[in-house]
């Protein structure tokens, strides 16, 4: 996740502990085991029913989490993670090139 300058942390901004971690990674599922739970009952094929319910699935979740305290995902949630920002501070630019720059 660094490429998006996010970290997983617990309540308390420590890092995961690797129970925690797989916990939340299992919890993740959440986002497709009720849709093709629901495609399944359905009988549908897969195609593009279960590519709808799919969707469905996600886009449900994603709008629960919308409403949900620190807009965080139901698997969060249940974790007791959140994920951070850590990006960089922006670097200061010398006095002398500051100048050049204006």
């Amino acid at each position: 996740m660094k490429t998006w300058h996010v970290r997983v942390v617990d309540k308390q901004g420590r890092a995961l502990t690797y129970r925690r971690a797989v916990a939340r990674y299992l919890l993740s599922w959440l986002w497709f085991l009720p849709a093709l739970g629901v495609a399944h009952w359905a009988g549908m094929p897969a195609g593009a029913g279960l590519w709808m319910c799919l969707l469905g699935g996600v886009v449900v979740i994603a709008v629960a989490a919308r409403f949900s305290p620190d807009r965080q995902f139901v698997h969060d949630l249940i974790c007791g993670t959140r994920q951070v920002d850590c990006r960089p501070s922006p670097a200061r630019l010398p006095a002398s090139d500051s100048a050049l720059s204006t």
